[in-house]
């Protein structure tokens, strides 16, 4: 298993204690089984789209990130598919998933 954390952190010093005033973090989790198979989750305490606050991904991570949870990583196309609401091709239609 992999952990892969990564933050950027605006920090005060108070005393000997830092203190985060600003920043962000992303947190995965990549497994491996022992027939290879792979699995992973990540989690970001906002959502993809911090810069725009109109986006439906602005903020859609922060309710799992307040309860220490994690949302799957797709990585196969097939599960990729499946769990799809929208795709695109250049010159193509866009289809959403209702």
């Amino acid at each position: 298993m992999a952990l892969i954390y990564l933050e950027r952190f605006i920090l005060k010093t108070k005393d000997r204690y830092k203190e985060a005033v600003a920043g962000d973090c992303y947190f995965q989790i990549v497994e491996w089984s022992p027939s290879g198979e792979v699995q992973s989750q990540s989690i970001h305490q906002f959502g993809a789209s911090t810069l725009d606050p109109h986006s439906p991904h602005y903020n859609d991570q922060s309710y799992l990130f307040s309860k220490n949870e994690m949302k799957p990583i797709w990585i196969n196309l097939k599960d990729i598919k499946l769990n799809l609401w929208k795709s695109y091709s250049p010159g193509g239609e866009i289809v959403t998933k209702e």
